[in-house]
């Protein structure tokens, strides 16, 4: 405990008190990476079309998986939806799973941060968990695994995916100290 001191010219007596010490916390780490990978998410979005139209010389890119999965099975459920639901819920389901992928990312991180590598080993993580066989999107039957598609169109993703978890890493080393 701090001893108390006249404070000049009022005639009062004061304490110093220290500041309040910052602690890292869990939380911090899951918000930190859920809105950093949440915005990878949107940056994916945008880099898609720009991707596809590089790897295959196409004016106008195919729809994308998540709108691929709800067109499906909205249908498989008797539902028709019109394109612009489709995108949207598609684009609100993208973000989602992505802020999923980065609050998972900030709790491994933590205060540590793998730097170069271990967020590579994050991206091919998170390819391999969607697009492999057993991945998540060939169990949906949105798409077949990586190996039984034409490698350009394997491309696409992985190079999509690599983006995600760069744009990820990065946003979480931002984002961390303001969630302390």
């Amino acid at each position: 405990m701090t001893k108390p001191y006249r404070v000049r010219g009022s005639g009062s007596v004061a304490v110093r008190v220290r500041p309040k010490e910052r602690r890292d916390s869990l939380l911090g780490d899951i918000v930190a990476g859920a809105i950093a990978g949440a915005a990878a998410s949107v940056a994916m979005m945008m880099i898609r079309p720009m991707a596809e139209r590089a790897v295959l010389g196409r004016g106008k890119g195919r729809e994308a998986e998540w709108e691929h999965l709800v067109r499906v099975k909205s249908r498989d459920a008797g539902y028709r939806m019109p394109k612009k639901a489709v995108q949207a819920v598609g684009s609100v389901l993208h973000v989602g799973y992505g802020a999923a992928w980065g609050a998972l990312y900030g709790v491994t991180a933590g205060r540590r941060r793998a730097g170069v590598p271990g967020d590579v080993l994050y991206s091919v993580l998170v390819y391999v968990a969607n697009y492999s066989r057993g991945g998540v999107m060939p169990a949906l039957g949105v798409l077949p695994p990586d190996d039984k598609r034409p490698a350009k169109l394997a491309a696409i993703p992985m190079a999509t995916h690599a983006m995600f978890g760069s744009v990820t890493a990065a946003g979480y080393g931002v984002l961390r100290p303001l969630f302390r």
